[in-house]
């Protein structure tokens, strides 16, 4: 567990990631957000709004309780709190997506757009970086990233009453894609 706490930490280092949480802050502002896939809850301390973060790992989940003890964590999937999270503003996804193998990806997006009222931003890896450093992150990545790279989030939205708002580069290694609920 701490190893994964110091890998996690570590991440913050890098400009990308930095660049990449400073969108996130001026893209989240004050809103209600659930962060599927929270890990220890990084993004917390980027957010002025009320929070919840879910992720599947619960020793992960009692850490990062103990790490933000004024934030809610909850341990299992998006169905098992459905009741608790249904008509959440926002859903937050912020590097986890490319890890998911391709059935279980549908299940959590599918979930995600049930679950917000609003909107659903989406941060991973740029699928517009070069080949070369596409290769590089498969090297160093777990997970079916050919998938990833391949599956279209705007079409995946859009067949479920969803339109695309925005989306574009945060810098060479990350990417947002912003969805809002069509009226």
């Amino acid at each position: 567990m701490w190893a994964r706490l110091l890998v996690a930490r570590t991440w913050e280092m890098f400009p990308s990631v930095r660049g990449m949480r400073r969108a996130i802050a001026e893209e989240v502002a004050t809103s209600a957000v659930l962060e599927i896939g929270c890990g220890f809850g990084m993004n917390l301390r980027h957010m002025r709004g009320p929070y919840i973060g879910l992720d599947l790992d619960e020793l992960m989940m009692c850490k990062a309780r103990e790490l933000h003890p004024h934030a809610e964590f909850l341990a299992g999937t998006v169905d098992d709190h459905i009741a608790a999270l249904a008509g959440i503003p926002l859903v937050l996804f912020s590097i986890v997506l490319h890890e998911l193998p391709p059935g279980i990806r549908r299940d959590v997006l599918d979930a995600a757009a049930r679950t917000a009222s609003e909107r659903i931003l989406i941060f991973d890896y740029n699928p517009q970086m070069s080949a070369f450093k596409k290769w590089q992150i498969s090297l160093l990545e777990e997970g079916p990233l050919a998938d990833f790279w391949n599956f279209s989030l705007a079409d995946f939205f859009h067949e479920r009453g969803w339109r695309e708002e925005g989306s574009r580069p945060v810098n060479h290694r990350f990417y947002m894609w912003r969805f809002r609920k069509a009226d």
